[in-house]
């Protein structure tokens, strides 16, 4: 028993040191911590296979990261515990293993499920049957493929019931129809190359199936998002990115909205001359920051479509440089798109700027990469050169050495090592900002 528990507590020490961790200095030099929890499940669990014989799988993407995964399926104040790995001995794939936490403390083994391909891409729970009792959801993959499949689990009667199983390119769980429960928005390609988007829910009968289809673009390539916005009063709208065949391979979105036991569409490449106008008005290169999102938490999504010209008064230095142009953040209304916010996008950095409307064409930036640093500058109405310095935005890393003092800048943001910080010159102008605008319009990127 003595070695038994050893070989529990290298595997766990093996899988503590393999775990995926973030770029944070102050992470990277924090020794690995194991898990009580996670121990007591291996101990229960090398009653019934050789630890030292498998390997374990972590979610790649998702919440869940760790091949322990607990939750209460049931509500019953008992934690459920998957276990995702891969057999050195049998070679027989992924599997996940099923144990339930006992009155007492101890865990007993309840099931046992095979998988699909070689990774476990991401682990999700969702109330999709009842307020109560969650439903599991795991998606996996074929590495060798790109293949994925879907599968869709109660918990019943102390085992994993499958409900649903499909292949997916995409999906996302929210709160798509009114009331307590939710859906699951899920795209997949057919036999013949079909796109298709399905909205998964609870029928009447009290099963999880099918409340809504749509066709996708016959022109996608590849699909790149997923996301739930509000398009009115009490209806939610259903935003799907992809790009498309193209010479430069655009990015496009499609426009969907959820009602009862359809998918209707607003923005799409289908035959009604209106939609499908509006669907070439999403087109946009393909980059960083290029995908339809709620920016401000409202339920609102919009769609991020550069402008074709340069920031006004904008000086070139070099002939490789493409300038600054600003981003117009597109939001439907009523059979149109209109512009509900415009920002000027930094990329590389990280972070967008919002400009207020009295800055649009009024305003250009002065870029500093030797103190990582934009400045924005009021043009001159008869020059259309930069006149009045308006903000600074800089970026500074924890191991930086600055010349100067950053006392008189504010602290914006934080990610990693990275502080970002703003700094209001004198207020000289009509366009100056105020400390509580220059806050309000800084936004990382996500």
């Amino acid at each position: 028993m003595s070695s038994r528990i050893l070989a529990v507590a290298l595997c766990l020490a093996l899988l503590a040191a393999c775990a995926p961790i973030d770029a944070n200095i102050e992470e990277l030099l924090s020794p690995p911590r194991i898990n009580e929890r996670q121990t007591q499940v291996a101990q229960a669990l090398s009653e019934h296979i050789r630890l030292e014989d498998i390997q374990y799988q972590h979610p790649r993407d998702g919440e869940y990261r760790s091949p322990f995964v607990f939750s209460d399926m049931n509500g019953n104040g008992l934690m459920e515990a998957m276990v995702f790995y891969t057999s050195d001995q049998s070679g027989g794939g992924i599997r996940v293993k099923v144990l339930r936490e006992q009155a007492g403390g101890e865990w007993l083994l309840i099931d046992d499920k095979a998988g699909f391909g070689d990774t476990v891409q991401i682990v999700k729970f969702a109330n999709l049957l009842s307020p109560y009792t969650l439903n599991l959801l795991i998606g996996w993959e074929d590495s060798n493929t790109g293949q994925r499949r879907l599968d869709v689990f109660s918990y019943q009667d102390g085992r994993l019931r499958r409900l649903y199983q499909t292949s997916y390119a995409l999906f996302d769980i929210d709160r798509y129809l009114p009331g307590s429960l939710e859906q699951i928005a899920i795209v997949h390609q057919d036999q013949i190359g079909t796109h298709w988007l399905d909205l998964l829910g609870r029928t009447p009968d009290g099963r999880l199936s099918q409340v809504g289809q749509a066709e996708l673009s016959v022109d996608i390539y590849q699909l790149l998002g997923l996301t739930r916005g509000v398009m009115r009063t009490g209806a939610s709208g259903i935003f799907v990115d992809a790009r498309r065949f193209s010479a430069n391979q655009e990015i496009a979105t499609e426009i969907f909205e959820v009602s009862a036991g359809a998918l209707s569409p607003l923005v799409a490449d289908v035959e009604d001359e209106a939609i499908s106008a509006l669907y070439s008005q999403t087109f946009r290169p393909l980059g960083p920051a290029m995908l339809s999102a709620d920016l401000r938490g409202s339920g609102r999504v919009v769609m991020p479509i550069p402008q074709n010209e340069y920031l006004p008064g904008l000086v070139i230095e070099d002939e490789l440089d493409e300038g600054l142009s600003l981003t117009l953040f597109m939001g439907y209304n009523a059979g149109m798109l209109e512009i509900v916010d415009t920002a000027i996008v930094n990329t590389e950095s990280g972070y967008l700027f919002f400009f207020p409307a009295r800055w649009v064409d009024q305003v250009t930036i002065e870029r500093r990469p030797e103190q990582n640093e934009w400045r924005f500058y009021e043009l001159n109405p008869l020059t259309n050169m930069p006149l009045n310095e308006l903000l600074r935005i800089r970026v500074a890393s924890n191991h930086t050495y600055w010349d100067h003092p950053l006392d008189s800048y504010t602290h914006l943001a934080d990610r990693g090592i990275f502080r970002y910080y703003g700094y209001i010159p004198s207020p000289r102008s009509s366009l100056a900002l105020t400390q509580e605008e220059m806050l309000a319009n800084f936004m990382l990127l996500r």
